[in-house]
């Protein structure tokens, strides 16, 4: 951990006996733009300031609600504590502290399960998520006494960033000890709503009655905007929303009424026809010049997207699918984002880690597709705002309100929101249900059907015949994964296994080689293994290459799991069909036991 240089005393000490308040010394860098708000966000700043009393504002995403927040925040004071709900939530709202504000290293503590530095105890902009702190449970000394900084520290702003989430059952007691011992307390966000809340009411006037009533323990609504407001006045993106229905293809059908659970959930985010109309969207919309962003809730439907639409497709997720490399931390998903918005990327497949707190800004992301369709509202919501920032118009100089709000409108970016629902399943329930909550926010829908797509995508050249997994053999391999997935993880055991015995050799090497470098008695000797000792450790990389080779070699030719085999028995799958797939199916091992009765 590294110990902040501004500061030699202990944090414990620091507490005891709390700094008394200062004048804020931080503030914008000239050249940033937040020193140039747009209207609502000058609107928003306007009303914070009108009264010092904690609350929450509700500004819809792609409103610039980090740009409100800092201006807050350097109002505000010096100790302030910024609360989010992601671990990219802490890198996003750290570097944009660092690239806008005077706010340097020495005064700045992000702290996750990522990156851990101490506060500086007397001048303190903190970075952290609601579940870092929220329980007292088991924890190093380093990080309770972390904890107990932010619970003891008298602060002058708490900001809750994302604050639909600050009354799950996990972080209310965290927040409500917050607003009682912090001088203020702001929560931000795109969608004051709780879906378990809206469900149980059924006018959207009840519903929003309910929902402020929810978050009242942090204050009242200090200031709100909908989506409806700016999208017409030009300030946010003008997004369509479209509902696409498709219908399970015969086999997966079939197999979703002999699982349960993720298992069903699987088949129904992996339907065949589903990532067939997700392959004619992407291709469409690269006919345009589009970007975009998928959405999914697992990473098995990730880790299948991108394979059907290659390389310039990279994943946004917390963790790794079995069967996959790469690291995901929230610095490397903030890299693939920096690569998305340079235009180097087509687009980016992201699980719930994509929701929020994505600074995307390439003026070409303009469609996104939500797969994997089990979510509720928020989340929803959340998803669709990652499309609405639109670029910024400067009024020209003499520009009458007219003009300029013309200007606006003519130059506003227009988006497409995908929900793709396979009929007749869970699914359609959920969709459902979302809907209250992007009426309220303003966003009808087009319904539109898979016929309908394949015969609308035709003039660029897309017909269903070509699409990756519209033949029988390729839909049988996908459900053989879909349900042989939870199983995986016994097999990519194996497969590490065999990728540390191919790296083996070469640690080995290096070991003697260090060993031979440090006693050899002869300088010479020494100096030869030095230069071999670096020849050596140059091989890594290809070293590697072949271990993780060696790894996917025994996941692609590990036989069909038990799971994956029963649902194929029961559906009495065509052996030529199992034959052109290149699947086998592995001896039903009760038939196995008959033989053997029969035998005796």
């Amino acid at each position: 951990m590294r110990a902040c240089a501004a500061t030699s005393r202990c944090v414990c000490d620091a507490m005891a006996a709390p700094p008394p308040p200062m004048p804020c010394i931080f503030k914008f860098k000239a050249e940033s733009k937040f020193r140039r708000p747009s209207e609502p966000q000058a609107q928003a700043l306007k009303e914070i300031r009108e009264t010092a009393e904690s609350g929450i504002v509700v500004l819809p995403c792609g409103a610039g609600k980090t740009a409100v927040f800092l201006q807050a925040a350097l109002e505000a004071g010096n100790r302030v504590l910024f609360l989010n709900f992601e671990k990219q939530g802490v890198t996003q709202v750290r570097d944009a502290i660092l690239e806008h504000t005077t706010v340097g290293e020495r005064q700045l503590c992000a702290y996750s399960s990522e990156c851990k530095t101490d506060p500086n105890t007397l001048l303190c902009y903190m970075v952290t998520t609601y579940s870092m702190f929220s329980s007292s449970g088991n924890r190093s000394d380093s990080t309770t006494r972390v904890r107990n900084f932010v619970l003891h520290t008298p602060w002058d702003l708490v900001v809750l960033d994302e604050c639909h989430h600050a009354c799950a059952e996990t972080y209310k007691p965290l927040v409500e000890h917050l607003v009682r011992s912090a001088r203020r307390v702001l929560g931000f966000t795109g969608t004051l709503c709780r879906s378990e809340v809206s469900a149980a009411h059924h006018s959207p006037e009840e519903r929003q009655l309910a929902n402020s009533q929810e978050f009242k323990f942090i204050g009242r609504v200090l200031h709100s905007r909908t989506c409806a407001e700016l999208e017409a006045a030009g300030l946010i993106a003008k997004v369509r929303r479209v509902e696409l229905a498709v219908h399970f293809t015969p086999l997966f059908s079939d197999a979703s009424g002999l699982v349960g659970g993720q298992k069903k959930q699987y088949l129904q985010a992996l339907n065949p026809q589903k990532l067939n109309a997700l392959w004619a969207l992407v291709n469409l919309h690269r006919s345009m010049g589009h970007v975009g962003m998928i959405f999914t809730n697992h990473l098995l439907p990730a880790k299948s997207v991108k394979a059907l639409l290659g390389p310039r497709w990279e994943i946004l997720s917390g963790g790794n699918a079995h069967g996959t490399e790469g690291v995901h931390t929230a610095q490397a998903n903030s890299e693939l984002v920096k690569k998305f918005n340079d235009g180097q990327l087509d687009g980016l497949i992201a699980t719930p880690v994509g929701e929020s707190a994505l600074d995307v800004h390439n003026p070409n992301f303009r469609f996104a597709v939500v797969v994997d369709a089990h979510s509720g509202q928020a989340p929803a919501s959340q998803k669709l705002g990652r499309l609405s920032r639109t670029p910024r118009v400067k009024r020209n100089e003499g520009e009458d309100d007219a003009s300029f709000r013309k200007r606006l409108l003519s130059e506003q970016k227009v988006a497409t929101y995908y929900e793709i629902i396979t009929h007749d399943t869970e699914e359609e329930t959920a969709a459902s249900a979302r809907d209250v909550q992007f009426e309220h926010d303003g966003y009808t829908k087009r319904s539109m059907k898979y016929e309908e797509l394949f015969k609308n995508v035709e003039r660029v050249g897309v017909l269903e015949s070509q699409a990756p997994l519209f033949s029988a053999e390729a839909q049988l391999r996908l459900l053989v994964e879909c349900v042989g997935y939870q199983d995986l993880g016994f097999t990519e055991t194996e497969g590490r296994a065999k990728a540390a015995e191919v790296l083996e050799p070469h640690q080995k090497k290096v070991k003697s080689l260090e060993h031979k470098a440090h006693t050899a008695k002869s300088a010479l000797f020494r100096e030869r293994h030095k230069q071999q000792l670096q020849r050596t450790r140059a091989q890594l990389p290809k070293r590697k290459a072949e271990a993780q080779l060696a790894k996917r070699d025994v996941i692609a030719s590990a036989a069909m799991s038990e799971a994956a085999a029963k649902v194929l028995r029961k559906l009495q799958v065509d052996p030529e069909l199992l034959a052109r797939a290149n699947l086998v199916l592995p001896p039903d091992p009760l038939e196995a036991t008959e033989d053997l009765s029969e035998e005796d």
